[in-house]
């Protein structure tokens, strides 16, 4: 094989992996940029969206202008970075999905939903605590895709969730107490007030 097909071949590639990057006007750009909420179905931020059609080990994001990857039935896509992507506090530490799936199998995703109350925010440059979502569409308007995730990674240091959140109610799993007895969400709510949300992380769970 000739010096020049190997060449042909390795651009091909490389173009197959990451797909063709182009913006609003066709042009060639460095980075797609994440649909956001302009995607009225599908996957438009960041995350690892695990369902029967998707389990991918990298997080990933509906794009704009067909950029990057395309699929025949959802259109445009692209790999994201996984630093940016949604997180709940969860046996002392934040999780993201995939990290759920792991540890906690086929409950990861019951699991996954009913921490919803003890999403990850982090503190903007104007003060305000925002999920990885809304962190988002603060910034990128001014920074750009890979912008925002600069600011979100320096944001780590104020990463928390809103303790004072409400939580699903219907949810009938019960914790241990410093008691040493068993009690529902509702119940660690009423006892412990504001700590509640950091007390029901730190419990002891059912098995």
């Amino acid at each position: 094989m000739s010096v020049f097909a190997v060449l042909v071949l390795q651009v091909l590639g490389i173009v197959a992996a990451q797909g063709i990057l182009k913006g609003e006007k066709g042009q060639e750009v460095s980075s797609c940029r994440c649909a956001g909420k302009s995607v009225k179905h599908g996957y438009c931020y960041c995350g690892y969206h695990i369902h029967l059609g998707s389990n991918e080990d990298k997080p990933w994001c509906r794009t704009k202008y067909n950029c990057g990857r395309s699929s025949i039935m959802s259109g445009s896509w692209m790999f994201c970075d996984w630093i940016a992507v949604e997180r709940h506090w969860d046996g002392g530490r934040m999780k993201d999905a995939k990290e759920f799936q792991k540890e906690h199998g086929s409950r990861g995703r019951e699991r996954w939903t009913r921490t919803k109350h003890a999403i990850e925010r982090r503190t903007a440059q104007n003060g305000g605590k925002y999920t990885v979502y809304e962190f988002r569409d603060y910034y990128v308007d001014g920074e750009g895709e890979n912008g925002w995730v600069q600011k979100w990674t320096a944001a780590e240091g104020s990463s928390y969730y809103d303790q004072g959140a409400s939580y699903n109610s219907g949810y009938s799993e019960k914790r241990q107490a410093n008691d040493g007895y068993w009690y529902t969400w509702e119940q660690f709510k009423s006892w412990y007030g504001s700590q509640a949300s950091l007390k029901w992380a730190e419990a002891k769970r059912e098995l």
